[in-house]
């Protein structure tokens, strides 16, 4: 004879099918949501002066930096950027991020290279400076950064990837020039990205970094020619540490992990 389960227990199960079924939808649009609120909070551009992106081990505030009237007419009254601090035992350094002509501050984010190295290190900014930054430009934005507290009147390590390292290049030429030794006291070390300022640099300039004892790692793409080229006077008559990486002139951007990495190193030498 053929048995057949009781009305009770096909409903028991029906009802715990149910509840397994709502559970697993439950869970999922949770941990969608969370994922979603991640990316937006990442993202989201405020429309206030400063913003908090927050992470489990560092917060990356977004703010803007006002500068003085007698600044030059080269870059903007005021410049967005982001700026991290965290709790690292790393090294005590504190980076600089720069940009070259075809972006800004939101490529070294949107990379995840900003996040790699806020994680790492205890102080990072990216700032959104034009590459037509002169000098004495660069220097009165350090100034600027130090008086709103958002660099310590320490050292800073810069990375200047392709046009922007322009600024550095013209610190030396200035002090070969005048014995003006405005950027020794507050440039730790310098990370130029086929830097094509190098190119018009004259051997003394260039020679000024090694006299300083300033560490340079010169950094480029196997894909590009011209950043190999810029390279080559960093390494002879500067001192410079020579990295090549996979891609191409923002190699920085083709291969950030392997940046980071490098660059972390480097950090670690000085």
């Amino acid at each position: 004879p053929t048995t057949h389960a009781k009305p009770s227990t096909i409903l028991i199960l029906a009802i715990l099918a149910i509840t397994i079924t709502i559970a697993s939808f439950l869970l999922k649009t949770k941990n969608t949501t969370s994922s979603n609120e991640i990316i937006k909070n990442k993202m989201e551009q405020s429309s206030q002066d400063s913003s908090i992106l927050t992470s489990t081990t560092f917060d990356i505030i977004e703010s803007k930096l006002s500068l003085s009237s007698s600044s030059s007419s080269s870059i903007q009254s005021t410049l967005d950027y982001y700026q991290c601090t965290s709790s690292s035992s790393s090294p005590s350094v504190q980076v600089v991020l720069l940009h070259g002509a075809a972006f800004t501050k939101q490529d070294w984010f949107d990379s995840g290279i900003l996040q790699k190295l806020c994680k790492e290190l205890p102080s990072v900014t990216a700032l959104d400076l034009t590459v037509k930054a002169t000098s004495q430009d660069f220097v009165q934005v350090y100034q600027s950064l130090v008086k709103e507290g958002v660099l310590e009147d320490e050292p800073i390590v810069v990375i200047s990837p392709s046009a922007s390292g322009k600024a550095i290049v013209d610190l030396a030429s200035m002090f070969i020039k005048n014995s003006d030794n405005t950027f020794a006291p507050f440039l730790k070390a310098w990370v130029p990205v086929a830097c094509p300022a190098v190119g018009a640099a004259s051997q003394s300039t260039l020679t000024a970094f090694a006299s300083l004892d300033i560490p340079i790692l010169a950094v480029y793409g196997d894909e590009d020619v011209s950043g190999k080229k810029r390279t080559e006077p960093l390494v002879t008559y500067a001192k410079a540490k020579e990295q090549m990486l996979k891609g191409r002139h923002p190699v920085y951007l083709d291969s950030p992990m392997e940046f980071v990495e490098v660059f972390l190193n480097f950090v670690k030498s000085l």
